[in-house]
């Protein structure tokens, strides 16, 4: 196919989501705009961008596409860009890896993400959101992301990691101020949040692998710090392999819980149906996943000039492919726009797709499904109260407060 040139209207509306520095209350409208308007769109900067599954998904995983660190540091801090401490980090992370350097970091911390740890966390996940939940109950409810989905996450973490208590600090500023990378609109201020905010998680994450070097335990951080004694880990691959656990861990976790619930009160029936079948409670993690992702959209450059089914791309373009889009496609999901927690056939493409997806997607998974465990207990009622407060992002989707209330049906006093 011919790429359109450049719309107006693509750009503009593309502009009108990403780009601001704000977040837009309900986006999706605007992506369905965008995919009927073309299949694929070449803004002004000279990106690609893609919204249908199918474009989306060959992106992720066609190893014609990867990241390009020169280009995304020129992009995001200009030609000094290695002077930043924030894109210094982000350049040694295995998210912007290529191969084969990418699977020697998987590798690496895959150990502690296979099927039988997940397990062996399940425990450690369902105390740590029961006691939190119980919390909420307790109040009669709350700021469900302060007191719960700003916290499990954490906890869960921190077990898999293994930070003890004397060594847990609040990083929940810092790794949301790194986070703003992530934005299609960064400014300079972000940048030099960000740098200051790597400056104190380097400072701690250092602490802690000094710590577990002397007091070894069966967690990740040791795990890795003994395949860097033994040379199979470059010392200074520690911290930024820690960091991109914990900070994959969190963010997205946290807007997964709370978008999810947010869903989940805008369509009480089929919180009703989750109340009333168990055997849901899958389906309805990945279709929560799906219907709002924590991440809307990703990039690749191309290394290549190729063809991507019938869309010219040529080298080293940038294509933006919006997973947030593409989860909502009609050719890919039957009803797209509906909740349905039965839903049935393909997944989303929320934890990636290829050789980037999730390595901690079992992971989040498993606490949704404890949350909804507990959101679904026979007899517990909670409802919106109040304001909601959106994290002021746009490509890092989430809540920064959603407060409710939560009680039980035989204590309910009718208004």
């Amino acid at each position: 196919m011919t790429v359109p040139p450049i719309s107006g209207t693509a750009d503009d509306i593309f502009a009108r989501l990403f780009l601001t520095g704000d977040f837009v209350e309900d986006p999706y409208p605007d992506y369905e705009e965008l995919r009927l308007l073309s299949r694929a769109h070449r803004l002004g900067g000279g990106a690609l961008v893609v919204t249908a599954y199918g474009d989306c998904a060959a992106v992720l995983r066609d190893p014609r596409f990867g990241n390009d660190m020169e280009a995304i540091g020129q992009a995001k801090g200009g030609a000094s860009w290695r002077d930043h401490a924030s894109l210094a980090m982000l350049s040694r992370m295995m998210l912007i890896a290529n191969p084969p350097r990418h699977g020697s970091l998987h590798r690496r911390v895959g150990t502690e993400f296979t099927p039988a740890r997940i397990r062996a966390i399940e425990p450690v996940i369902a105390r740590a959101a029961g006691e939190l939940f119980a919390g909420l109950c307790e109040r009669g409810g709350g700021d469900f992301i302060s007191m719960y989905a700003d916290v499990l996450p954490l906890l869960t973490i921190h077990a898999v990691l293994g930070i003890p208590d004397s060594h847990r600090i609040e990083l929940r500023r810092q790794t949301l101020a790194f986070n703003a990378l992530f934005e299609r609109g960064l400014t300079a201020p972000h940048i030099a949040a960000a740098d200051d905010a790597v400056d104190e998680i380097t400072l701690y994450l250092t602490d802690l692998i000094a710590y577990r070097r002397g007091q070894p335990a069966d967690d990740l951080v040791s795990a890795l710090v003994a395949a860097a004694n033994r040379g199979a880990v470059a010392e200074d691959e520690l911290v930024p392999l820690v960091f991109q656990v914990y900070n994959a861990a969190y963010q997205t976790t946290m807007s997964l819980l709370g978008n999810g619930l947010r869903q989940l009160l805008l369509h009480p029936a089929e919180l009703a149906r989750l109340r009333g079948d168990p055997l849901l409670l899958s389906p309805a993690c990945d279709e929560l996943a799906r219907i709002d992702p924590p991440v809307q959209s990703t990039g690749r450059h191309a290394f290549v000039d190729l063809d991507l089914d019938g869309i010219p791309v040529r080298a080293g373009d940038m294509v933006i492919a919006i997973i947030a889009a593409a989860n909502r496609d009609p050719a890919r999901f039957h009803d797209p726009e509906r909740l349905d927690v039965g839903r049935v056939g393909p997944t989303g493409l929320s934890y990636g797709y290829g050789p980037h997806y999730c390595l901690g997607a079992a992971l989040a998974a498993e606490q949704l499904r404890a949350t909804l465990r507990l959101l679904t207990a026979s007899g517990v009622l909670i409802e919106a109260n109040g304001p909601m407060v959106r994290l002021a992002s746009a490509n890092m989707r989430g809540f920064a407060h959603l407060p409710v209330t939560i009680h039980h049906r035989a204590k309910r006093v009718d208004r």
